[in-house]
């Protein structure tokens, strides 16, 4: 089959599926634990896979995907250190060809061709892989269907509160939603950084900062921008993801914001979330517009990423923090969707595939999703399903 008729999202596409001969990867000493998440900016293709090295120790790391070996160099990534953190290179062609890292690391590869785990269509720019969940989703009606993803999205927002009540046994109130609210400010490339912030520069040290500095103190912590307040620990400025990322996301708008609502919110971040949230009782619009920030003329938080906050940061949090007050999932169940990501994307396709048409209005459909997409249909026999109740067959569902 002619390489031309490949292309890179071919190759990524029988990864998530895991559409291949595993004693392919048996025979470079790896498997597969978790295949990791797609990338939502520069830099390798997937983030934080986790392979085992000869069914013993655990590597966790970057995938990158290529139609041959030597894309990797084409594209420049043997002089990128943004690349040293790949574990695996996966390559539709280029058998007996090494791939290595700026540091010269030699990076195991997967090659593809000939280690399909089942037959492929003559054009593989157009995969006609089928998802196995479609024909159970086609057969529920759509209101069980509609029941039973935002049984997934209440499902999801009680573990996140457990998560978040653990913490707590730890942890300071304030210190717990600070982390958390940071997180939410980035997206998938950079919530690791942003975490790593909230360690460098915690809480009671930001507050402790006037007012007038937080923004540039914050800056000067996450290494992207030097001040007069020195912070009690400094990241480094290439752990941050910034290419292909849109102005909106940028980490310093992104930080501004952040300053705005701890000035607002503040002194105490969980108690100001208490009573602007819980105690004055608002209506869903009104709390999405607590969150809401500008620097000047630009919208550093937007409505989109504010209620993107409340539901998967902010709400279980106070739910951890009060757990006998019932405002905070009441709150949550009514709360507007966030925008659409790439995994509610995926989701509302493959239900069309089934037949349906859903609509993502409230932030329980959105979440429910996500829960469905990362705990089940990305691995498409996932036992335990809510909606389709599928099983794992032996060989299949794993990664």
């Amino acid at each position: 089959m002619p390489v031309r008729q490949i292309d890179e999202r071919v190759v990524a596409d029988l990864w998530e599926r895991q559409a291949f001969d595993r004693s392919a990867l048996a025979e470079l000493g790896l498997s597969v634990l978790f295949r990791g998440l797609p990338s939502d900016a520069g830099g390798p293709d997937y983030q934080d896979a986790v392979l085992a090295r000869h069914g013993r120790s655990v590597v966790s790391g970057d995938v990158e995907f290529h139609v041959s070996v030597s894309d990797w160099y084409t594209h420049g990534h043997d002089r990128d250190p943004h690349y040293e953190a790949v574990v695996l290179h996966v390559v539709w062609d280029g058998a007996g060809e090494e791939t290595r890292t700026a540091a010269g690391r030699l990076v195991p590869t997967l090659v593809l061709r000939g280690r399909m785990a089942s037959a492929l269509p003559v054009q593989l720019s157009a995969p006609e892989l089928v998802h196995p969940c479609i024909a159970a989703y086609a057969a529920l009606t759509p209101d069980i269907l509609s029941a039973a993803i935002r049984g997934a999205g209440l499902d999801r927002f009680r573990d996140r509160a457990t998560r978040f009540a653990a913490d707590l046994e730890a942890v300071p109130p304030d210190q717990v939603v600070y982390t958390a609210i940071l997180e939410a400010l980035g997206y998938a490339s950079n919530r690791p950084v942003f975490r790593a912030l909230a360690e460098a520069a915690p809480h009671d040290w930001i507050m402790a900062v006037a007012a007038e500095q937080r923004h540039s103190a914050l800056l000067a912590a996450a290494g992207l921008a030097t001040g007069y307040v020195v912070p009690p620990a400094r990241l480094r400025p290439d752990a941050w993801r910034l290419s292909r990322l849109r102005p909106a996301n940028h980490p310093v708008l992104r930080l501004s914001g952040l300053a705005v609502l701890l000035e607002r919110l503040g002194p105490s971040l969980s108690e100001g979330l208490t009573a602007r949230l819980l105690d004055d009782a608002p209506r869903p619009r009104q709390a999405v517009n607590v969150l809401l920030a500008r620097d000047g003329a630009e919208s550093a938080i937007g409505a989109g990423r504010a209620a993107e906050m409340l539901a998967s940061a902010v709400l279980p949090f106070l739910a951890a923090l009060w757990p006998d007050r019932p405002e905070p999932e009441k709150l949550y169940a009514s709360l507007p969707s966030p925008p659409a990501t790439r995994w509610t994307r995926k989701m509302t396709a493959l239900l069309a595939e089934s037949g349906h048409s859903y609509r993502v209005t409230r932030a329980p459909d959105h979440q429910g999703l996500h829960r469905l997409y990362h705990s089940h249909c990305r691995y498409e026999r996932r036992r335990g399903c809510p909606v389709c109740g599928k099983t794992v067959t032996a060989g299949t569902g794993a990664g």
